[in-house]
């Protein structure tokens, strides 16, 4: 066999800078031998930034803004477009503290509303999240009470056109914005 050892004559797929596909199925197209993935982490050498991911905390910080700007929108247009829901004090920053409120109350009480709703919501085909979608409304007029911001809803079905206002601006947006909202890290092939 002579000097050469069995490593030396093994193929070696990452010296190649064709597109590849690593076996756990992400695309590293161009990519240099130390920026491949190793298991589940990708590697990047010190001092380099030009392939540098974000990291966790960004990622979760630059989604928190953008949820919160999106539920800015939907709450200025649910205010603006039907009548019986109403912001009294109609400043920019009501509506932030409002769509900060909201979405606090989206994480830590919609989730466990949610789980007590589920057969409603599976017996519905989903319609019964549109009702959710009221009562959260309904949830968020009583907490903008306790911090002042009078946020008022008049009846039932001014409320569900209300939700159903917030619902559509957030999904359009949402996916106008799913590239941002993203980890930035490369895409998994399906």
């Amino acid at each position: 066999m002579g000097a050469e050892s069995f490593e030396d004559n093994a193929p070696q797929p990452w010296l190649s800078f064709d597109k590849q596909e690593d076996p756990a199925g992400v695309e590293t197209a161009g990519l240099p031998p130390a920026y491949k993935p190793q298991g589940k982490a990708w590697v990047v050498p010190e001092g380099r930034h030009e392939y540098n991911w974000p990291n966790n905390k960004e990622v979760v910080m630059n989604k928190f803004v953008l949820r919160w700007l999106i539920n800015i929108a939907g709450l200025y247009l649910a205010v603006l477009i039907v009548p019986g829901v109403q912001l009294r004090n109609e400043d920019f920053l009501a509506f932030v503290w409002l769509a900060l409120i909201l979405g606090l109350l989206n994480a830590l009480v919609r989730p466990i509303l949610k789980f007590l709703t589920c057969p409603l919501i599976i017996l519905t085909l989903g319609l019964g999240t549109l009702v959710l979608n009221t009562v959260m409304l309904y949830i968020l007029q009583w907490a903008a009470g306790l911090f002042n911001i009078s946020f008022v809803l008049t009846n039932f079905w001014q409320a569900f056109l209300g939700a159903l206002v917030v619902s559509i601006v957030s999904m359009i947006l949402t996916m106008a914005l799913r590239d941002e909202m993203r980890s930035g890290r490369p895409r998994r092939r399906s």
